[in-house]
């Protein structure tokens, strides 16, 4: 019998919960590394990343930021922001270095105010996980807010971030189900298109 997202997620998440704080902190500057060393960053114009849910030990993302916006301020950062919990939408809300920020219903961090960028402007999408595959699926919190996102953003690099290496196939792919073209892991870069 095929395990489900469902139990694929409780699995991975709990991977995560048990990575020690120097564990994770020296994964996040490992992805970082590659994310730099491995992508012609002066190429985008507009990049949106999401920022890390503590509770969910998530890769440590705000390090990143504060990197494009010391090394590469020509460049416009974003990062989302629920837009509709009822549609399951977002926005991407730029994001500088004087942004504030709240957290929202579910714990995440979210720019308080912001110019909103259109989806078609933005050139790479760092995308959060829980797991992903050989083939390029990710494996999210089950929402569709980024799936949704996504669909309106087909020409963006679409690169997902994760502690671990891939798994060999997610379950219940269905058409919705949007694909990565990269995704950075501490010791690899796993490109897909």
């Amino acid at each position: 019998m095929e395990i489900t997202k469902n139990a694929l997620r409780k699995e991975w998440l709990n991977h995560r919960l048990n990575l020690s704080e120097p564990e994770k902190n020296n994964r996040s500057f490992q992805i970082q590394d590659l994310i730099f060393s491995s992508i012609k960053i002066t190429q985008f114009n507009s990049v949106n990343i999401f920022l890390p849910v503590h509770e969910k030990c998530e890769v440590r993302t705000w390090s990143v930021i504060q990197y494009f916006q010391e090394k590469y301020p020509q460049i416009s950062l974003s990062a989302p922001k629920i837009d509709s919990i009822q549609d399951r939408t977002m926005n991407a809300v730029e994001i500088e270095k004087q942004t504030s920020y709240v957290q929202n219903k579910w714990g995440i961090n979210e720019p308080e105010f912001g110019r909103i960028i259109p989806p078609e402007e933005i050139d790479l999408i760092f995308l959060p996980l829980i797991t992903f595959d050989q083939h390029g699926h990710r494996l999210g919190y089950g929402g569709g807010f980024y799936d949704r996102y996504l669909k309106n953003s087909p020409k963006s690099l679409k690169i997902g971030l994760s502690f671990f290496e891939p798994i060999e196939k997610i379950p219940e792919i269905t058409s919705f189900d949007v694909k990565m073209d990269l995704c950075i892991c501490p010791d690899s870069v796993y490109k897909f298109n």
